[in-house]
């Protein structure tokens, strides 16, 4: 199977979910794609594929969202901090970059082709902002399944009935050493704490312990 792997929570949990499940045939994809953040994700999946003897490629396309002013692209916008509801209505959130998962997947398509995979798995959750992230949903997954359904490849995100705290509740089972995944919108050395990433995170850990 071909994994996208970003080094966050989310992505982490389900690469420890498949070798669970036995899978051994797995190439991680790690994709810069010019997001703001690429160094504490890349060296998140270096790290993680490093401790799980996993291999994975990195590709680069990282001019392929210069359109877009997304704060999650190095170019873009100021990162506001803030929550994405505190956002929104000041018309401040600006994480979403458009069609990126479309082509990030289209990628990994290819390159399970060229390597005669018929899986690419996907890290994404179940939303309760899922209309702000509409390209995590079932609904997307289901469709660009079937564009590429002809050509032999079928799209699987194993998480999309979890909420984060359980996405992490599911870690904790398969021994996962959180502090080795990386969150932050920012490009800092340290996770910044206050971009909505952040917060959700923490938000998530404390809901995942019962402390909310």
């Amino acid at each position: 199977m071909i994994m996208l792997l970003s080094g966050g929570i989310d992505s982490t949990v389900m690469l420890y979910h498949a070798l669970d499940l036995g899978n051994k045939d797995i190439l991680g994809l790690f994709i810069d794609y010019g997001q703001r953040n690429f160094t504490g994700e890349h060296h998140a999946v270096h790290n993680i594929c490093k401790k799980l003897h996993v291999t994975y490629h990195h590709i680069q396309v990282p001019t392929a969202f210069s359109y877009s002013n997304s704060s999650c692209l190095a170019h873009g916008n100021e990162l506001y901090p803030g929550t994405v509801e505190e956002l929104l209505p000041e018309g401040k959130f600006n994480a979403f970059v458009p069609n990126r998962n479309m082509l990030l997947i289209s990628i990994a398509s290819g390159v399970a082709m060229a390597y005669g995979h018929s899986e690419v798995w996907c890290g994404f959750i179940k939303l309760r902002n899922a209309d702000v992230f509409f390209d995590q949903s079932p609904l997307f997954i289901d469709g660009i399944s079937k564009i590429l359904s002809p050509q032999g490849i079928t799209v699987k995100a194993p998480l999309n009935s979890l909420y984060k705290e359980d996405v992490i509740k599911l870690g904790v089972t398969y021994g996962v050493d959180f502090n080795d995944t990386w969150t932050c919108y920012s490009n800092e050395e340290r996770s910044c704490r206050v971009c909505s990433a952040c917060i959700a995170r923490d938000k998530s850990f404390k809901v995942a312990r019962g402390e909310l």
